[in-house]
């Protein structure tokens, strides 16, 4: 039994290697990235947007999917493979598949900032606009100073409460998200 421990233990960080070479984009490619800042399925190079699923609200709200080569710095080979599965269940809209993944990197990684707003984008898109809210404050709590994810958090916030009926809330979150420009 001690004998399978110690190998088990020795093969842990290859497999873990192994899962995150599976879930990274190959070198030279780009993953299809969709972002707020654009209707999804517009522009140069990006990927229209597939058919909405029981999970996506009515009211077509952007999708937003960070590139794994940005989200996944500092992580843990385990957290990036988990945030690769994540971006690709978010290009399927497959919110429940990408919010299980994050749940799961959270439970290796709970004081991952990313992990926590990309959360957050999940529960946006499947209507959860108050718990969407609470879970970018926590990621910006825990973002230390990292402003661009801080800002990315205030809008996130901002589309959160205007999904609420929050306009001064929304004009406020904004306001934020710009300071920190």
């Amino acid at each position: 039994m001690v004998r399978l421990t110690q190998i088990l233990f020795r093969l842990l960080p290859l497999t873990a290697l192994l899962l995150s070479a599976c879930a990274s984009v190959p070198p030279g490619e780009r993953a299809p990235v969709i972002d707020a800042g654009q209707p999804a399925g517009t522009g140069g190079g990006r990927a229209p947007a597939p058919a909405a699923t029981a999970d996506t609200p009515e009211d077509g709200a952007d999708v937003v999917v960070i590139p794994l080569e940005r989200s996944s710095s500092g992580a843990s080979p385990a957290v990036a493979s988990l945030l690769g599965q994540a971006e690709a269940a978010s290009r399927e809209r497959d919110w429940s598949a990408a919010a299980v993944s994050l749940e799961r990197g959270l439970r290796i990684e709970p004081r991952n900032p990313v992990l926590w707003n990309r959360l957050a984008e999940v529960r946006l898109q499947q209507g959860q606009y108050r718990q969407a809210e609470q879970l970018a404050a926590k990621s910006s709590s825990l973002a230390g100073d990292d402003s661009l994810l801080q800002a990315r958090n205030w809008r996130l916030i901002a589309r959160a409460r205007r999904h609420q009926g929050d306009e001064r809330g929304a004009a406020e979150a904004e306001r934020r998200a710009d300071s920190l420009r």
